[in-house]
Protein backbone atom coordinates (compact mmCIF):
# COMPACT_ATOMS: atom_id res chain seq x y z
CA UNK A 1 0.00 0.00 0.00
CA UNK A 2 1.21 3.43 -1.10
CA UNK A 3 0.40 6.23 1.01
CA UNK A 4 3.27 8.55 -0.09
CA UNK A 5 2.77 12.93 -0.90
CA UNK A 6 -0.85 11.93 0.33
CA UNK A 7 -1.37 15.25 2.52
CA UNK A 8 -1.88 12.67 5.42
CA UNK A 9 -2.43 13.93 8.98
CA UNK A 10 -3.15 10.35 10.26
CA UNK A 11 -2.65 6.72 9.49
CA UNK A 12 -5.76 5.37 7.87
CA UNK A 13 -7.58 3.57 10.56
CA UNK A 14 -8.30 0.99 7.24
CA UNK A 15 -4.84 -0.12 7.78
CA UNK A 16 -5.25 -2.12 10.73
CA UNK A 17 -7.74 -4.47 9.01
CA UNK A 18 -5.42 -5.36 6.32
CA UNK A 19 -3.97 -8.24 7.89
CA UNK A 20 -2.57 -9.45 5.30
CA UNK A 21 -0.79 -6.43 4.48
CA UNK A 22 3.27 -6.52 4.11
CA UNK A 23 4.36 -3.21 2.59
CA UNK A 24 3.04 0.42 3.84
CA UNK A 25 4.57 3.72 2.63
CA UNK A 26 3.96 6.73 4.43
CA UNK A 27 6.84 9.00 3.41
CA UNK A 28 6.05 12.59 2.80
CA UNK A 29 2.84 13.44 4.81
CA UNK A 30 2.35 15.16 7.82
CA UNK A 31 1.58 12.28 10.08
CA UNK A 32 1.99 13.17 14.27
CA UNK A 33 1.73 9.54 15.09
CA UNK A 34 2.45 6.10 13.47
CA UNK A 35 -0.70 4.50 14.15
CA UNK A 36 -2.14 0.77 13.37
CA UNK A 37 0.78 -1.60 12.55
CA UNK A 38 0.88 -3.68 15.56
CA UNK A 39 -2.27 -5.79 14.14
CA UNK A 40 -0.38 -6.61 10.98
CA UNK A 41 1.36 -9.36 11.67
CA UNK A 42 2.83 -10.07 8.22
CA UNK A 43 4.01 -6.48 7.81
CA UNK A 44 8.00 -6.12 7.56
CA UNK A 45 7.94 -2.88 5.57
CA UNK A 46 7.22 0.42 6.20
CA UNK A 47 8.81 2.39 3.57
CA UNK A 48 9.48 2.09 -0.57
CA UNK A 49 9.35 -0.73 -3.24
CA UNK A 50 10.97 -1.98 -6.00
CA UNK A 51 7.91 -2.59 -7.86
CA UNK A 52 9.65 -4.47 -11.18
CA UNK A 53 11.72 -6.21 -8.73
CA UNK A 54 8.74 -7.44 -5.98
CA UNK A 55 7.01 -8.41 -9.00
CA UNK A 56 9.71 -10.92 -10.20
CA UNK A 57 10.54 -12.72 -6.79
CA UNK A 58 7.78 -12.05 -5.40
CA UNK A 59 9.74 -10.43 -2.27
CA UNK A 60 8.60 -7.13 -0.65
CA UNK A 61 12.11 -5.26 -1.09
CA UNK A 62 12.49 -2.28 0.83
CA UNK A 63 14.56 -0.04 -0.85
CA UNK A 64 15.74 -0.02 -4.84
CA UNK A 65 19.52 -0.25 -3.69
CA UNK A 66 19.17 -2.93 -0.71
CA UNK A 67 15.68 -5.11 -1.93
CA UNK A 68 16.82 -7.71 0.74
CA UNK A 69 16.42 -5.39 3.92
CA UNK A 70 13.46 -4.69 5.65
CA UNK A 71 13.46 -1.51 6.96
CA UNK A 72 10.81 1.34 8.34
CA UNK A 73 11.01 4.64 6.61
CA UNK A 74 9.14 7.38 8.01
CA UNK A 75 10.86 10.55 6.93
CA UNK A 76 9.99 13.74 5.97
CA UNK A 77 6.58 13.49 8.79
CA UNK A 78 5.89 15.67 11.83
CA UNK A 79 6.17 12.74 14.17
CA UNK A 80 6.71 13.53 17.91
CA UNK A 81 7.54 10.24 19.04
CA UNK A 82 8.27 6.23 17.13
CA UNK A 83 5.10 4.05 18.38
CA UNK A 84 6.40 1.16 20.58
CA UNK A 85 5.09 -1.37 18.03
CA UNK A 86 7.83 -1.34 16.00
CA UNK A 87 9.72 -3.62 18.82
CA UNK A 88 7.51 -6.36 17.85
CA UNK A 89 8.69 -5.95 14.41
CA UNK A 90 12.31 -8.04 15.07
CA UNK A 91 13.08 -8.58 11.19
CA UNK A 92 13.33 -4.71 10.86
CA UNK A 93 16.99 -3.72 10.04
CA UNK A 94 17.05 -0.31 8.77
CA UNK A 95 14.76 2.65 10.48
CA UNK A 96 14.64 6.17 9.31
CA UNK A 97 13.07 8.64 10.72
CA UNK A 98 14.61 11.85 9.48
CA UNK A 99 12.99 15.28 9.14
CA UNK A 100 10.55 14.56 11.83
CA UNK A 101 9.85 16.40 15.30
CA UNK A 102 11.72 13.23 17.28
CA UNK A 103 12.78 13.87 20.78
CA UNK A 104 14.44 11.61 23.43
CA UNK A 105 11.01 10.35 25.64
CA UNK A 106 9.51 9.48 22.03
CA UNK A 107 12.28 6.93 21.23
CA UNK A 108 10.80 3.71 22.16
CA UNK A 109 13.11 0.69 23.87
CA UNK A 110 14.08 -1.52 20.55
CA UNK A 111 15.97 -3.58 21.90
CA UNK A 112 14.09 -6.48 20.63
CA UNK A 113 15.22 -5.94 17.12
CA UNK A 114 17.79 -7.87 17.52
CA UNK A 115 19.02 -7.91 13.57
CA UNK A 116 18.77 -3.10 14.13
CA UNK A 117 22.05 -2.12 12.51
CA UNK A 118 21.54 1.06 10.54
CA UNK A 119 18.97 3.92 12.17
CA UNK A 120 18.79 7.16 10.40
CA UNK A 121 17.28 10.38 12.80
CA UNK A 122 19.29 13.51 11.12
CA UNK A 123 17.21 16.37 10.98
CA UNK A 124 15.00 15.66 14.22
CA UNK A 125 16.09 19.65 15.59
CA UNK A 126 14.33 18.66 19.17
CA UNK A 127 16.46 15.36 19.71
CA UNK A 128 18.97 16.78 21.83
CA UNK A 129 19.98 13.35 24.15
CA UNK A 130 19.96 9.81 23.54
CA UNK A 131 17.44 7.63 25.50
CA UNK A 132 19.10 5.49 28.32
CA UNK A 133 18.33 2.30 26.61
CA UNK A 134 19.71 3.56 23.04
CA UNK A 135 22.82 1.45 24.09
CA UNK A 136 21.36 -1.89 24.21
CA UNK A 137 19.32 -1.22 20.58
CA UNK A 138 20.09 -4.25 17.95
CA UNK A 139 21.98 -6.39 20.66
CA UNK A 140 19.26 -8.32 21.12
CA UNK A 141 19.93 -12.37 20.83
CA UNK A 142 18.45 -13.71 17.53
CA UNK A 143 15.80 -16.24 17.83
CA UNK A 144 16.96 -19.59 18.10
CA UNK A 145 14.85 -20.56 14.82
CA UNK A 146 15.89 -17.39 12.86
CA UNK A 147 19.47 -19.11 12.40
CA UNK A 148 22.37 -17.26 12.01
CA UNK A 149 22.44 -13.80 11.98
CA UNK A 150 23.57 -12.57 8.38
CA UNK A 151 26.58 -9.93 8.05
CA UNK A 152 25.33 -6.43 6.71
CA UNK A 153 26.22 -5.32 3.70
CA UNK A 154 29.13 -3.20 4.93
CA UNK A 155 30.42 -6.32 7.17
CA UNK A 156 30.83 -8.62 3.98
CA UNK A 157 32.80 -5.92 2.48
CA UNK A 158 34.59 -5.48 5.55
CA UNK A 159 35.82 -8.18 6.99
CA UNK A 160 36.81 -8.94 9.63
CA UNK A 161 33.72 -7.81 11.94
CA UNK A 162 30.87 -9.22 13.72
CA UNK A 163 29.38 -7.09 16.14
CA UNK A 164 25.82 -6.45 17.59
CA UNK A 165 24.28 -2.99 17.56
CA UNK A 166 24.44 -0.32 15.41
CA UNK A 167 26.52 -0.20 12.76
CA UNK A 168 25.78 3.10 10.56
CA UNK A 169 23.73 5.86 13.07
CA UNK A 170 23.25 9.30 11.11
CA UNK A 171 22.39 11.81 13.95
CA UNK A 172 23.23 15.19 12.03
CA UNK A 173 21.46 18.23 12.40
CA UNK A 174 19.43 17.59 15.54
CA UNK A 175 19.73 19.54 18.72
CA UNK A 176 22.99 17.85 20.43
CA UNK A 177 25.01 20.42 22.39
CA UNK A 178 27.10 18.73 24.54
CA UNK A 179 28.64 14.97 25.40
CA UNK A 180 26.39 14.40 28.17
CA UNK A 181 23.76 13.78 25.65
CA UNK A 182 25.32 11.90 23.23
CA UNK A 183 27.15 9.58 26.53
CA UNK A 184 25.07 6.17 25.46
CA UNK A 185 26.94 6.35 21.60
CA UNK A 186 29.90 4.64 24.40
CA UNK A 187 27.84 1.37 24.66
CA UNK A 188 27.09 1.10 20.78
CA UNK A 189 30.94 0.04 20.45
CA UNK A 190 30.01 -1.40 16.46
CA UNK A 191 29.30 1.43 15.40
CA UNK A 192 31.25 2.19 11.61
CA UNK A 193 29.69 5.28 10.32
CA UNK A 194 28.47 7.85 12.58
CA UNK A 195 27.07 11.20 11.39
CA UNK A 196 26.86 14.30 13.79
CA UNK A 197 26.96 17.27 11.22
CA UNK A 198 25.09 20.29 11.88
CA UNK A 199 25.12 19.84 15.46
CA UNK A 200 26.63 22.24 18.09
CA UNK A 201 28.74 19.96 20.00
CA UNK A 202 30.48 18.36 17.03
CA UNK A 203 30.87 21.85 15.53
CA UNK A 204 32.38 24.03 18.54
CA UNK A 205 34.47 20.55 19.03
CA UNK A 206 36.02 20.70 15.71
CA UNK A 207 35.88 24.40 15.32
CA UNK A 208 38.01 24.38 18.78
CA UNK A 209 40.63 21.39 18.32
CA UNK A 210 40.73 20.24 14.54
CA UNK A 211 38.47 17.75 13.14
CA UNK A 212 41.62 14.88 13.66
CA UNK A 213 40.90 15.82 17.76
CA UNK A 214 37.18 15.39 17.81
CA UNK A 215 37.73 12.40 15.81
CA UNK A 216 40.22 10.60 18.08
CA UNK A 217 37.38 11.50 20.58
CA UNK A 218 34.77 9.69 19.30
CA UNK A 219 36.71 6.99 18.07
CA UNK A 220 37.38 5.80 22.17
CA UNK A 221 36.77 1.57 22.46
CA UNK A 222 36.31 1.48 18.54
CA UNK A 223 38.48 0.46 16.23
CA UNK A 224 40.23 3.53 14.26
CA UNK A 225 40.44 1.93 10.77
CA UNK A 226 36.65 1.29 10.62
CA UNK A 227 34.62 4.13 12.36
CA UNK A 228 33.70 7.27 9.44
CA UNK A 229 32.48 10.78 11.31
CA UNK A 230 30.46 13.14 9.05
CA UNK A 231 30.81 16.33 10.51
CA UNK A 232 30.95 18.60 7.66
Amino acid sequence: MNASHCKLTETPRCVGSLKTLKALVLSHNSLTKLEHVASLPDLNTIGRLNPSLAASTGRVLATDSNPDTSSAVVSNNSLTALPRSLATLPALKKISAAHNQLTSPGLPDLSALSHLHELRLNDNRSLSSLPSHFGSWGKAPAPPSAGPTPDSGYQQKNKPRSRGGLEILDLGNCGFESWFGLRELAKQDGIVNLGLKGNKVAEEAVAANGFDSFREKVRVGRPPFLLSIQTR
